[in-house]
């Protein structure tokens, strides 16, 4: 479904952000 594959993504994006963006350490 549509909504997995932009949980995916978003999944993707957050994870290779730099750590400071994730709001925790």
């Amino acid at each position: 479904s549509p909504n997995r594959a932009d949980a995916a993504v978003w999944a993707l994006t957050e994870l290779t952000k730099p750590r400071k963006t994730w709001g925790v350490a």
